[in-house]
C-alpha cells in the first residue's frame, strides 16, 4: 500500500491524531477514532491508550478515561490518568473521582499510594 502512496494508520500515528483531535475539541471525531482502534486492534496500545486518556480526561468524560485505564495494566497509564485527573479537578477533589483514584489504586495493589490520596 505504500508504494501506492497510500499511508497505511499505525500505533505510531494514531497519539498524534487523537491528542490533535483533543487540541480542537473534536470530542465526536476521538469517539469515532477509539471505534476503529478497536475495529484495528490497537487500542490496548500502551502510547495509543494514554493518548485516549489524556483526551477524554481533557473533555471531562472520566468514565470513557477509566474505561480505557482498566484495559490497559501498565504504569506509565496510571501516571497519564492520576496527572490528567489532577489537572481537570485542580485543588478541589470531588467524592466521585477521588474514589475512582482510591479504587484504581487498590485494584493495582498500591494500598500505600490509596492511603496516601485519602490523607492528603
Amino acid at each position: 500500500m505504500r508504494h501506492l502512496g497510500i499511508v497505511v494508520p499505525d500505533k505510531f500515528m494514531f497519539p498524534c491524531v487523537i491528542r490533535a483531535c483533543g487540541s480542537s475539541a473534536e470530542v465526536l471525531e476521538v469517539k469515532k477514532i477509539h471505534g476503529l482502534l478497536f475495529k484495528l486492534g490497537l487500542e490496548l496500545d500502551c502510547f495509543v491508550g494514554n493518548a485516549l486518556i489524556d483526551t477524554y480526561l481533557k473533555f471531562g468524560l472520566v468514565v470513557d478515561a477509566q474505561e480505557v485505564f482498566e484495559e490497559l495494566h501498565e504504569i506509565l497509564t496510571m501516571d497519564e490518568l492520576f496527572m490528567g485527573l489532577l489537572q481537570k479537578i485542580g485543588n478541589g477533589f470531588s467524592v466521585v473521582v477521588s474514589n475512582a483514584l482510591i479504587d484504581m489504586l487498590r485494584r493495582a495493589g498500591k494500598l500505600m499510594e490509596a492511603y496516601d490520596l485519602i490523607a492528603f
